[in-house]
């Protein structure tokens, strides 16, 4: 259903905007390390979320 989805998304990001939750990040790679960013993933190293950087 992606109404439902959408209805999911749009409160997720109210939480996130009024400070009530705050997503856990895991990792961050640069774009470049792409290739470990995958591999941190594969070898289920990850507890939270993995953040690749464009800049």
């Amino acid at each position: 259903e992606p109404a439902q989805h959408n209805s999911y998304v749009a409160d997720l990001l109210a939480l996130y905007a009024a400070g009530k939750i705050t997503p856990t990040i895991s990792a961050r790679f640069a774009l470049e390390q792409g290739g470990e960013a995958i591999a941190h993933l594969r070898d289920r190293k990850a507890l939270g979320k993995v953040v690749i950087e464009l800049e």
